[in-house]
Formats: C-alpha cells, sequence, structure tokens
C-alpha cells in the first residue's frame, strides 16, 4: 500500500523573475499516514524536486526531518 504519491509538473523551463515555479502535486492518504504524515510528505516533495530513492535522498530526508 502507498501512503504517497507525487505527480510531477514539468518544472524545467524557465520562469519570470518574480513568478512562483509550481513543482507539481503531493497527495497524502490520511487514513494510511495518520498523524505520521511528515516523512511521506518530505519524501513526496524530494521526488518532486528530482531525488531518486538512494543514500542521497534518504540522506537528505533525514536531515530535514530532524
Amino acid at each position: 500500500m502507498t501512503d504517497v504519491l507525487s505527480f510531477p509538473i514539468d518544472g524545467r523551463q524557465a520562469v519570470p523573475d518574480g513568478v512562483p515555479r509550481a513543482l507539481g502535486d503531493v497527495v497524502l492518504c490520511p487514513q494510511v499516514v495518520h498523524d505520521e504524515w511528515r516523512w511521506p510528505l518530505t519524501h513526496g516533495l524530494l521526488h518532486l524536486l528530482g531525488y531518486d530513492h538512494g543514500e542521497e535522498m534518504e540522506a537528505r530526508e533525514a536531515v530535514l526531518l530532524r
């Protein structure tokens, strides 16, 4: 069962100065994550930022969740 899904928007094109970039959407299942939503949200956001599963992503998660 998946507790987080990330849906990226192709955000590689330049945007004008002052315009925020839309990375995509992160969807959490509240019936699964309950009060433990911080890790799934962080995990999904890192995927939108271009991280793939592995040591680098796990290290970044550890720093952000500290």
